[in-house]
């Protein structure tokens, strides 16, 4: 909780300093070609958190996908152990309705900086995905055509979720008798430790259980419930979708 407290404090720091500009998962300015957890190591470091360009912040020792086989005592490492993916990923998530391009902080979370989350966990070795806290751009083309096409079952995904441009799940929000609610693209919130066989890297995993750590955009963490409700989990994604949203 602590850690994830510190990079939303980062955040906030980052905002007070880029004339309240939020990083961006595409690093387009001020962000400057840089993922979000680059852009906030300076801040992470002001804070005494050692950053290390950003992976050691953007990772949970209780990730189960980031843990090396275990190996017999003198075996050798298998070939490319030293590329091991969880070496280069992120167990933490952003955002990216949030760590948006032109987002500020002040003004562009309309539905309330205490019910919209900016991070969540998810596993960082995930299916076919690792979730590389560095990278920004992925992309993916029809061997076929040649076009540039959706990224489903990317192998590098950026430290995100609900990311549309990864065929992830993603709110939806409809409006009926002046009334927001949001759900899910696919009938699912997020994943309680599930097995790594069982991983889907469209959704977010918890490494604990009973339920999962967010920290929402005011710097607040909470611990959500596994049985929360489905609209109000999404509901809580949107940062500008007008939802009537109550986690008490």
């Amino acid at each position: 909780m602590n850690k994830v407290r510190q990079i939303l404090l980062a955040t906030q720091h980052y905002a007070s300093v880029n004339n309240d500009y939020l990083p961006n998962s595409l690093g387009r300015p001020p962000a400057a070609g840089r993922s979000v957890s680059e852009a906030l190591g300076p801040y992470l470091d002001a804070l005494s958190v050692p950053s290390q360009g950003g992976m050691n912040s953007w990772r949970l020792p209780s990730d189960p996908s980031l843990s090396r086989p275990p190996q017999a005592s003198g075996a050798p490492l298998p070939v490319g152990a030293a590329n091991f993916p969880g070496d280069g990923a992120s167990s933490l998530a952003i955002n990216p309705m949030v760590y948006a391009p032109n987002n500020r902080l002040s003004s562009s979370i309309t539905d309330g900086q205490s019910n919209t989350i900016a991070i969540t966990e998810h596993y960082g070795v995930c299916g076919p995905s690792t979730f590389v806290w560095s990278l920004i751009h992925v992309v993916c083309v029809d061997g076929s055509s040649g076009k540039i096409i959706q990224c489903v079952g990317a192998p590098e995904h950026r430290p995100t979720f609900a990311d549309a441009g990864f065929d992830d799940v993603v709110p939806v929000t409809t409006v009926r008798d002046s009334i927001a609610t949001s759900a899910g693209s696919r009938s699912m919130t997020f994943q309680v430790r599930p097995p790594i066989s069982e991983c889907d890297p469209r959704v977010p995993q918890s490494s604990f259980p009973g339920g999962i750590l967010v920290g929402f955009v005011d710097g607040s963490v909470r611990f959500i419930p596994s049985g929360i409700n489905h609209s109000i989990f999404w509901g809580a994604v949107t940062p500008n979708r007008g939802e009537i949203i109550a986690f008490d």
